[in-house]
Order: C-alpha cells, then sequence, then structure tokens
C-alpha cells in the first residue's frame, strides 16, 4: 500500500469517527432540551407523575414506530417491547407499523429491543431501548425514507406538546391527565 492512499484511509477513517461523534453530540442536546421540557411538566402536575409519565411513552412509541424505515424490518422491530408494553394505549397504527420487511429480519429486532419501568420512588422512568446496530445511523438520515431521524422528530413534537399544556391550552397532555 502506498503512503498516500494509507494517509487518505486514514483521513477517512478519522473524518467517520468525528461524524458519528458529533452525531451523538446532537443526540445528547436533543434528549437534554427534552428532559428539562419534562420536569417542567412534572412539576405542574406532581401527583400525576406516573401518568405523564406513561402517556409520554405512548406519544415517543406513536412518533417514533411509524418513522423508523423498513427494508428488512429489523430496525423498526426493535421497538416491539416497548410497543406492546403500552398496547393498551397505543392506536392500532402503531402495533400493524410492526409488519413489513423479512421475518428473519423482523425476530431479529425484536430481540434487539429492550423495555423497562420504575414508578417507585423518586427517580421514575421509563426506559425505551432499540439496540439494532444501525439504529444510530438510521436516525441521522442515511435512509432516503427517515432523512430527518425518527427519535430526534419525535422528541421536538412532544417538546411543542408539552409547551402547548404548559401554556394552558390543553392537548395531548391534559388529555392524559383527565383521563386518570
Amino acid at each position: 500500500m502506498r503512503a498516500s492512499s494509507f494517509l487518505a484511509n486514514v483521513n477517512r477513517l478519522a473524518t467517520q469517527e468525528s461524524r458519528e461523534y458529533a452525531e451523538l453530540c446532537v443526540l445528547n442536546f436533543e434528549h437534554m432540551r427534552f428532559s428539562r421540557q419534562i420536569r417542567k411538566l412534572m412539576k405542574v402536575v406532581p401527583e400525576k407523575e406516573v401518568d405523564l409519565i406513561k402517556a409520554l411513552g405512548v406519544k415517543v412509541i406513536q412518533g417514533v414506530v411509524p418513522r423508523t424505515p423498513v427494508r428488512t424490518g429489523r430496525a423498526r422491530a426493535g421497538w416491539w417491547r416497548a410497543a406492546t408494553a403500552f398496547a393498551f394505549k397505543a392506536p392500532e397504527m402503531v402495533i400493524s407499523a410492526m409488519t413489513g420487511g423479512d421475518r428473519t429480519g423482523v425476530a431479529e429486532g425484536m430481540e434487539m429491543g429492550e423495555y423497562s419501568e420504575n414508578f417507585v420512588g423518586p427517580n421514575k422512568y421509563i426506559e425505551i431501548i432499540n439496540a439494532v446496530w444501525y439504529i444510530v445511523l438510521l436516525e441521522f438520515g442515511r435512509s432516503s425514507q427517515a432523512p430527518d431521524g425518527m427519535l430526534r422528530v419525535t422528541m421536538r413534537e412532544i417538546r411543542a406538546d408539552i409547551q402547548y399544556f404548559l401554556r394552558g391550552r390543553g392537548g395531548f397532555f391534559a388529555d392524559a391527565v383527565r383521563s386518570t
């Protein structure tokens, strides 16, 4: 291998690592902004904290599942465990959106998703994980089916819904608080 081609490969790899690091920084920044909005929401109706956390989980799944691109079905199926956890409230479109792709890809994706929750004590949470190895690539537009990603778009929509609720205009979260 010539020195010039070796240096070109090193530069290409360094650029790839820098791009991946930058993408993760963007995702972290979006998550921080999202978390700030959630904390504001929880302060308004602290007695409904668990109901609001569950409503947030439903809203996330309703947003990311239909936006997740499908070729083999693996990436979309990575949301399966969380979608089934919220099946009692999630509309049919979310559950039916899990179809598509090939059976092997869907089965692999279903095994890669994780869901956990804790509604006891001061640190209540819902954790939704899609561990399909290329999900971050899809999030940053590597698919023409979701050029703006899935999770970031959904987090922005939820932040807007929270703002709408905090301004006293009702919306999704007002319905979630009233319905419980």
